[in-house]
């Protein structure tokens, strides 16, 4: 089944490689390039150049402007971008002619098809950031006028307009914040001084600093316990794996074991000789091989323990309880009930018994088939678009020249 489907998903791979072959081998002679829309920038495309007796395979590389703007078009953008300009200019519900907060300088218009490059002319009373320097600007306000270079690849256009700044009246920690943002303009001007004093007083003010804590110790501990949980987790879910492990092979198992009872049985043996039997050839084969099956294993213990002196019901009972699924359990109530009945009809019992275990093997083989292949799904899809991409991105930038 998974062989097939490999060989399917080869077929479609190479399929669609030579598709991309032939859209790659149609192109390779258009002599029109896709230039980029307005906003993108140009781009560059490498070409082979051949002129007959002069070049042969030459590497050419050709820059590709952005598309232009015709006339209409573009007095339509630059409209658009002025009308972003003023909408968007002023902080909350303020206007142009009352300006008290930082104002707002996009540098990118249209949906980023238009650069915008903003220039003051009062850098007295604003910084280049919008942010107004507030004990700078008059009570009665100050006009300033703001230009805006805006460029849409070739085209360029200029908008002016003028607003009107005033002082805003700081509160505590604004106004004690300014001050602070002041002295260390005005300590760091000597720019040959090798160190910052920070100041433990402004105007009457008494400052205290210090440098924040970073926890190192609160951040390992965290990072430990969370290391912690995760090994925790790990150790459970490996340990859940395992349980699911040794339960599958004790399901297994079964049919092979009581297959091999029934034969015994109808050979003549008694339950405790062919119990034993399955054990010793057990026992064998396992110093023969080194391997390991836990449902032969816990046969193999419970035939110790009745060697051991313990009775062949306990030792049954204890061998259904230690498999813990509901295969062993029925298994060894009914050599129980057998033991209690007589052993007649026992042979017929556990040959019944082995046809429907090995029926139910079959059904988990099937399942676990099924199971592995949804599990090889996912990396055979992520390869099948790894190979798609490394195939059609070549043909798909052929075709666009």
């Amino acid at each position: 089944m998974e062989r097939k489907k490999i060989i399917k998903i080869l077929l479609f791979a190479i399929i669609i490689g030579l598709f991309a072959d032939i859209i790659s081998f149609i192109g390779s002679d258009s002599i029109k390039l896709k230039r980029n829309e307005i906003g993108e920038g140009s781009t560059e495309v490498d070409v082979s150049l051949n002129a007959k007796d002069t070049l042969k395979n030459y590497k050419y590389k050709i820059n590709i402007q952005e598309k232009n703007l015709t006339k209409k078009e573009k007095k339509a953008i630059f409209k658009k971008a002025k009308k972003e300009i003023d909408s968007g200019f002023c902080s909350d519900k303020e206007d142009k002619n009352h300006v008290t907060k930082t104002v707002n300088l996009p540098e990118k218009l249209v949906d980023g098809k238009i650069q915008a490059e903003w220039t003051f002319d009062r850098y007295d009373v604003i910084n280049p950031n919008g942010t107004l320097i507030y004990n700078k600007i008059s009570k009665k306000g100050d006009i300033v006028t703001a230009k805006v270079e805006l460029t849409c690849g070739s085209n360029q256009e200029e908008y002016s307009f003028a607003f009107v700044v005033y002082p805003r009246k700081l509160s505590k920690k604004e106004e004690l914040i300014q001050k602070v943002n002041k002295y260390f303009v005005d300590e760091q001007k000597d720019s040959k001084s090798e160190s910052v004093k920070l100041p433990s007083k402004i105007g009457n003010t008494k400052l205290k600093w210090k440098k924040p804590i970073n926890f190192y110790a609160l951040k390992i501990l965290g990072f430990s316990v969370v290391v912690i949980f995760l090994l925790r987790l790990k150790d459970l879910e490996d340990s859940n794996n395992k349980k699911k492990e040794h339960e599958l092979n004790l399901r297994l198992d079964y049919p092979k074991i009581v297959s091999k009872l029934s034969i015994l049985l109808g050979s003549g043996m008694s339950v405790s000789q062919a119990w034993n039997k399955i054990a010793v050839k057990y026992l064998e084969e396992k110093e023969n091989n080194g391997k390991i099956r836990p449902g032969y294993e816990e046969l193999l213990k419970a035939n110790r323990e009745i060697k051991d002196g313990e009775s062949e019901k306990v030792a049954y009972q204890k061998f259904g309880e230690r498999a813990g699924i509901p295969e062993y359990r029925k298994f060894s109530r009914i050599l129980i009930q057998n033991m209690q009945k007589g052993s007649r009809g026992l042979s017929q019992t556990l040959e019944n018994e082995a046809i429907a275990s090995f029926e139910a093997r079959k059904n988990l083989a099937r399942k676990l088939g099924e199971e592995a292949g949804t599990k090889l799904l996912l990396p055979m899809m992520i390869m099948m678009g790894i190979v798609m991409a490394v195939v059609i991105a070549p043909a798909i930038f052929t075709f666009q020249i």
